[in-house]
């Protein structure tokens, strides 16, 4: 039964917001309240690493959000119309416009909620203080920035793959952890509502990038000393879907929120 829900809401969503691309309007105003999605989280979580729209195309889509790069080549983090690549080795770059996309999600940045964060432990804290916002409405999109000065910083990223590609919860167990102490950053931060489960991460998915652009990666811990957050409240949802073979292969209606959770976590 649960099977059969999953792909009953997959194929309405589809139906609903399959796009060739961003640009159906031009009313800034309805794409600020826009998450664009490229393919599934379960699409990845099954290996399905190949980009299918470039940086450049996903920038016209949005300037805040976060994913992953063709053959998985590390952690995303856009912000403020700039896409840093966190790499597995530990550095962070600026990919060329050209480079593939198989997974994420951005929006046109247009906070509506303000809030300041004080002495917050860690990352279940962080998660529950971001909730509190959104608890009026759990069943639209939220993306969030947290710029601030942070205690402690725990990120992975993960190396590029190659083909046959494996599962991602095989790939995240060779997964590379970095620690970062008495660091100033932001975070980016996505929420998606429980029922979106497989085509996005229910919850919040954190991803981080240091003021200098050199540190960044996906959340797996944190220490906030103080951060200002800014939440924009998005209640519009368009996904591209691949159009390949691999994809088209692909049994998404699958329950794969445990292997999920392992991938989110800590080795």
């Amino acid at each position: 039964m649960k099977n059969a829900i999953a792909c009953i809401l997959i194929l309405l969503l589809v139906m609903l917001i399959v796009l060739p691309g961003c640009q159906n309007d031009n009313n800034s105003e309805a794409d600020s309240e826009t998450l664009f999605q490229v393919s599934t989280l379960n699409a990845l979580m099954l290996g399905d690493y190949d980009g299918i729209i470039t940086v450049d195309k996903l920038l016209q889509c949005g300037d805040t959000g976060l994913g992953t790069f063709d053959t998985l080549d590390g952690e995303m983090i856009v912000l403020g119309g700039v896409v840093y690549q966190a790499k597995a080795d530990g550095s962070v770059i600026k990919p060329a416009g050209s480079v593939t996309v198989p997974f994420a999600a951005v929006t046109h940045f247009e906070p509506d909620v303000s809030l300041q964060l004080e002495n917050i432990s860690d990352i279940e804290a962080l998660k529950s203080a971001l909730t509190n916002p959104v608890s009026k409405n759990p069943n639209i999109l939220y993306m969030a920035t947290l710029t601030g000065d942070f205690d402690n910083v725990h990120v992975r990223s993960v190396y590029a793959q190659q083909k046959p590609y494996k599962p991602l919860a095989e790939v995240a167990q060779s997964q590379k952890e970095f620690e970062y102490e008495n660091i100033s950053g932001t975070l980016v931060a996505l929420y998606c509502p429980d029922y979106v489960s497989g085509i996005n991460l229910s919850g919040w998915h954190i991803h981080f990038i240091s003021s200098d652009g050199s540190k960044g990666g996906h959340l797996l811990d944190v220490a906030i000393k103080s951060a200002d957050a800014q939440i924009d409240i998005t209640s519009a949802y368009k996904i591209v879907l691949p159009e390949t073979q691999s994809f088209a292969s692909l049994q998404l209606a699958n329950d794969m929120q445990s292997a999920t959770a392992k991938v989110e976590g800590k080795k």
